[in-house]
């Protein structure tokens, strides 16, 4: 641990810093340049909420939500690293919830379908 010491005009502040966690974050594994494009959701859409573990910073969620909406069927994910959760709206025709959890766990983290 650091300690560092900040001087000021009426007086000073002293405070710790943490060293870097020995492991690296796992969104920071094999980043992609991601496409953006908008898929419009059909009204056959399911909505399905999976329990994700794992997940370290804000960066892991924006990693696990964009390798899920490349996915062919999936219309939409909202992933909350403060909940680990993540929201997908996808076609059941095109890909099964199963998939979606292979698709999560191949960058890392566990996940599994929500029970409620």
């Amino acid at each position: 641990m650091k300690t560092v010491l900040l001087s000021m005009l009426i007086g000073s502040l002293t405070f710790a810093l943490a060293p870097a966690p020995a492991q690296a974050c796992p969104c920071q594994k094999g980043k992609s340049q991601a496409k953006n494009e908008a898929k419009k959701t059909p009204a056959s859409a399911t909505v399905v909420v999976l329990e994700v573990k794992g997940m370290t910073c804000g960066g892991c969620a924006s990693k696990i939500a964009q390798a899920l909406k490349e996915l062919k069927g999936v219309y939409g994910a909202d992933v909350s690293f403060e909940k680990n959760r993540a929201t997908v709206k996808f076609q059941p025709k095109k890909i099964t919830t199963a998939k979606l959890v292979q698709a999560v766990k191949k960058l890392g983290y566990q996940a599994t379908v929500s029970g409620g």
